[in-house]
């Protein structure tokens, strides 16, 4: 389902690396990839152990999915092994914001999908390694998307894992 928003994003000199532990959805994909105009590599692989060498990508895009890993600090930490130097991580997935959560709705989405009381990763992102960390919350306040970027800002002061975030959390 991301294959074209991501095409568009990339443009028409570019390439999508996707990668799924599943063949099922690996097949899905492969129809979907055919009709996006740039090259497409689909690959089968965990998401706690990718199969490319350090610093490959100039982006990594995680849509999904990390609630579900074995080790989501392995699973982050893999994508940031894989991105260039001050490339773009970006990782969404279901969770609802705290506000969200204290609402009749978000009480009874909960009930319905436990998935939706996961919480953002925060003690599971290599903080000595990012910078330029955001928090932004998508589709009325039920998926959370953390952005980042791979390496350390000098210029940056960020204090403690838990001070960075306070600061950057935007509900």
């Amino acid at each position: 389902a991301n294959l074209r928003p991501l095409a568009n994003q990339i443009g028409p000199h570019g390439q999508i690396v996707a990668v799924d532990l599943s063949l099922a959805m690996l097949k899905v994909a492969k129809g979907r990839a055919s009709t996006i105009p740039i090259p497409i590599h689909l690959a089968r692989a965990d998401g706690c152990h990718l199969p490319f060498v350090d610093n490959s990508f100039d982006a990594v895009f995680h849509f999904g999915g990390i609630n579900m890993f074995g080790n989501v600090r392995q699973g982050i930490e893999e994508m940031v092994r894989v991105a260039k130097p001050d490339a773009p991580v970006i990782i969404s997935d279901e969770g609802m914001s705290e506000r969200r959560r204290k609402t009749w709705i978000g009480r009874r989405l909960g009930e319905m999908n436990t998935l939706n009381l996961c919480r953002p990763p925060f003690a599971d992102i290599p903080w000595d390694h990012v910078h330029a960390f955001e928090l932004h919350w998508a589709w009325r306040e039920l998926f959370y998307v953390l952005s980042f970027r791979k390496g350390n800002d000098p210029k940056a002061s960020v204090g403690t894992p838990q001070e960075e975030v306070h600061r950057r959390i935007k509900t």
